[in-house]
């Protein structure tokens, strides 16, 4: 009799716990789901504009960021404006055609406008 209520007592102990795991996980409540994806996709992404072939350029509060996937561009524009460029990362990344460096251009607001004007001329 001992042994069927320490089984019994361990069981409710265990649905207990399994509940309380559920009522505190992550996704628990609808709500916090949709809040969660929201502000991680594209809402909370600047808009990027194309300025070139392969080549965007997107604006956030205080700065600017060109990404290009394109050697010759990237090279051009870094050549031309090499005194207002911010910073310039580059990555290599791959798909399905084959291997590729990805640039990415950081400059002043400001001064974005004179490279989108550059380009839709000289690109």
């Amino acid at each position: 009799m001992k042994k069927n209520l320490l089984i019994i007592a361990l069981l409710a102990i265990a649905l207990i716990a399994a509940f309380n795991l559920k009522a505190h996980s992550q996704y628990s409540n609808k709500l916090s789901n949709v809040i969660t994806i929201k502000a991680d996709t594209a809402y909370n992404q600047p808009i990027s504009e194309l300025i070139a072939d392969e080549t965007t350029i997107s604006y956030t509060r205080t700065m600017a960021k060109i990404e290009c996937d394109n050697d010759s561009i990237a090279k051009l524009i870094y050549q031309k404006f090499d005194q207002i460029i911010t910073r310039l990362t580059w990555a290599k990344k791959k798909d399905r055609n084959g291997g590729y460096k990805h640039y990415v251009i950081y400059l002043n607001k400001d001064d974005a406008s004179i490279i989108v004007n550059w380009a839709k001329s000289n690109l």
